[in-house]
């Protein structure tokens, strides 16, 4: 008997969860209908209703009822399109202690940025050491296709940077999704650079026409500054005979790294070619990842204006299993992301200025802001051919704009789970015809004042929202003009999407 009994309550449990789901559902609903009509009836003494849609747009990019708007520019005609792409990802936690240019224990690290090239960075412990595979192309030179081998006539001692625009994932397990974009750094600007890991590998297959040495070297950039050939292999090559040479990031810092190849052999004019470049991924991993889908319209994408970012935390984990806290800052203008790589990521994070913290098992809902006129620039960061083919890849790394970081950190990693939800909204330049393009339909001034109204736009909350709290705040947000109507914007999602 004890078995059916066992059956029967939890049935009954799962009813009582499924109305109390509903009615709490109800509940928000309700609430979210009376905010939106208190906050429309007070439209024209603050802002108007247009100027919050927009305010609303770059605060929670695209959640329903709230589309992105095109930028207002008074010097161009060209039209734009549109999109407000998102995904969701399971970050996990570390579960041993940390290891060299890795992060705390339990914990998990994002960085939010506004390069749509590395729209995040997400740390993945990769506790099973599943394997990613890129299969790295390179621009041979001009406005030709880039190709996965390269070939480069030297001069003794001559050496040539090789000018990589993109690796393409070939392995189920996509550490940096479908395709990673190289980036750039001011001291080697014809350098092209990859996210290495502790363990990361590049391989690559060199052959050359004359016998003698050859070397390929890696220039670094990170936490430790600039270093020229940081990582190199040289390889006693006999002519015409391919070799495999491979260069790993073994006890030394994570970071980016650029690859050259150096003529050694003693003479002039020698013939190198470089094939079958692959990184290799098996380690703990910093996942960069682009705006979603990206890759597969990048060629047809001239430049892109990122508008907006928002990340979102939803703890899955059983109540009985949740534990920990969140906490975030929106970092400065060429702030160092790797700086936030400790052996104790949140401890550091949380003994900063201009910290948000936040019990785990409520999640978090932050977004970024922008902060200063530039970051509403067309971002060029890749170059396409006529035929539609990327032919280069530049993002600045040691020349960003400012980011958000955040770190989740449990108690114990069995049987805490999360969901990470980031949602963009972007307007961008395109040469195919399926996506729909239009110019700006309003004067500059709307968007400014949308922006001064987000300026005081409370960044980071919790998740889920309280709502009872916020109408209990409603006189008094209502009545302080701009800032105080969009303070608590982001808690009630749409407030201003139903605002006529």
């Amino acid at each position: 008997m004890t078995k059916p009994q066992k059956k029967k309550s939890n049935n009954t449990s799962q009813k009582k969860l499924a109305k109390l789901e509903s009615q709490t559902e109800n509940a928000v609903r309700r609430e979210l209908t009376a905010i939106r009509r208190g906050i429309g009836s007070q439209v024209g003494k603050s802002i108007t209703s247009l100027e919050a849609k927009i305010a609303e747009s770059l605060c929670l990019p695209g959640e329903t009822g709230t589309a992105p708007y095109r930028w207002a520019s008074i010097f161009s005609n060209k039209g734009t399109a549109l999109a407000s792409p998102f995904q969701i990802i399971a970050p996990n936690f570390a579960q041993s202690p940390a290891t060299y240019g890795m992060i705390g224990q339990y914990e998990t690290l994002l960085v939010s940025t506004r390069n749509p090239l590395a729209a995040i960075i997400l740390y993945d412990q990769n506790s099973a050491a599943k394997q990613s595979n890129y299969l790295l192309y390179a621009n041979p030179g001009g406005t030709a296709a880039p190709a996965s081998a390269v070939q480069y006539v030297l001069d003794d001692f001559a050496d040539h940077d090789i000018g990589f625009t993109y690796g393409v994932c070939e392995s189920a397990y996509q550490a940096h999704g479908p395709a990673m974009f190289a980036g750039r750094v001011t001291h080697n600007p014809k350098g092209r650079f990859f996210w290495f890991d502790v363990g990361t590998t590049l391989t690559a297959v060199v052959e050359s026409d004359t016998s003698g040495k050859v070397t390929l070297a890696c220039d670094y950039w990170g936490p430790n500054g600039f270093r020229e050939d940081y990582l190199s292999q040289s390889n006693v090559m006999v002519a015409n005979t391919p070799i495999t040479a491979t260069i790993k990031a073994a006890n030394v810092a994570a970071g980016y790294y650029s690859l050259r190849v150096v003529n050694e052999t003693g003479s002039d004019n020698v013939t190198i070619t470089l094939s079958a470049m692959y990184l290799k991924v098996t380690s703990s991993v910093f996942r960069h990842l682009a705006l979603p889908s990206l890759w597969d319209t990048a060629g047809s994408v001239q430049a892109i204006r990122f508008l907006a970012h928002s990340f979102k935390f939803t703890n899955t984990s059983g109540m009985i299993s949740r534990s920990g806290s969140i906490v975030a800052r929106q970092a400065s203008n060429k702030e160092n992301w790797q700086s936030y790589i400790q052996s104790d990521s949140y401890a550091y994070l949380a003994g900063l200025s201009d910290t948000k913290t936040f019990p785990a098992d409520k999640g978090m809902f932050g977004f970024l802001k922008t902060t200063q006129p530039s970051d509403l620039d067309f971002m060029r960061y890749l170059v396409s051919n006529s035929g539609n083919e990327v032919v280069d890849s530049s993002w600045p790394i040691d020349d960003c704009l400012s980011f958000c970081v955040s770190v989740v950190k449990v108690n114990d990693s069995n049987g805490s789970s999360f969901t990470l939800t980031p949602r963009f909204g972007i307007e961008f330049e395109t040469t195919n015809l399926w996506y729909s393009t239009g110019l700006s339909e309003h004067p500059v001034a709307v968007y400014q004042r949308a922006l001064e109204a987000v300026r005081d736009v409370e960044q980071f909350h919790e998740n889920p929202l309280h709502f009872k709290e916020v109408v209990s705040k409603i006189g008094n947000f209502l009545s302080s003009a701009v800032s105080g109507l969009m303070k608590y914007a982001p808690l009630v999602q749409n407030v201003a999407s139903a605002l006529v």
